[in-house]
């Protein structure tokens, strides 16, 4: 079970909050809310999936500092 300031931590963190942004930019995106199209939905999916990568792997090669 996780403690109440891991699970506020981890509501908080940058990564979690970026793939949060992202998916509610898709939704509304697919659903016709936005107006955008296939273009501008690839680049509002992929810019939070990069960064979620980015930080993944900077986070474990720091893992051991």
């Amino acid at each position: 079970i996780t403690e109440p300031n891991d699970l506020k931590r981890r509501l908080t963190s940058r990564k979690f909050i970026s793939a949060v942004f992202g998916a509610v930019v898709g939704v509304l995106a697919a659903a016709g809310v936005l107006d955008t199209n296939t273009q501008k939905l690839l680049i509002a999916e992929a810019l939070p999936v990069v960064y979620i990568l980015v930080e993944g792997i900077l986070d474990y090669a720091n893992r051991g500092s």
